[in-house]
């Protein structure tokens, strides 16, 4: 087995394609309609192109947003941190021992959370995903639940596997759901 490599750092964005042509092609309606009432031959009075061209630049905010959203995961020795920039300003950090067990599992995006992003749902708790139905589940001593998506499962696994089996000495939650 090779040997486990600390901090493990994940970077996820959504890059998913089918997003891009449906948010891109909402976006270019205000645009293209923006672009006949300026250039046509009978366009209306300046009054009334101003709401139009405030329209067109305001549908390019989803796209914006968009692009910029990441979810950003470290996994330390002592803590697992988390951020959904650019919601979450700070990182958010989470002790080991605040935890009752950690572990990878499959889910269902649409079923438990609603979708991507960050879903609240009042029987599974919290989830942070960009896309894929890996997550890291997080299940605190009180009972709250939070999940954090990962392309990485099997490296995750390891490390897990690695802080409960005492190489970075003894742990006082389980690693298997």
């Amino acid at each position: 087995m090779e040997p486990v490599q600390f901090p493990f750092r994940e970077v996820q964005r959504f890059r998913q394609w089918w997003i891009w042509p449906l948010i891109i092609g909402v976006a270019l309606v205000p645009v293209f309609l923006t672009w006949f009432l300026v250039f046509a031959e009978d366009a209306p009075r300046p009054v009334m192109i101003f709401p139009v061209v405030f329209a067109a630049l305001f549908s390019m905010l989803p796209i914006i947003l968009l692009y910029t959203f990441r979810l950003e995961t470290v996994i330390t020795k002592e803590a697992i941190s988390y951020r959904f920039f650019p919601l979450h300003k700070k990182t958010r950090t989470i002790e080991w021992k605040e935890l009752q067990s950690v572990y990878v599992r499959k889910y269902s995006p649409m079923f438990e959370y609603g979708g991507w992003g960050v879903r609240v749902s009042l029987r599974n708790g919290i989830a942070l995903n960009v896309s894929g139905n890996k997550g890291i589940q997080l299940v605190f001593k009180n009972g709250k639940r939070i999940l954090v998506g990962t392309q990485c499962p099997e490296e995750v696994e390891k490390l897990l596997a690695s802080l409960e089996d005492g190489t970075f000495g003894q742990q006082d939650f389980k690693t298997s759901g």
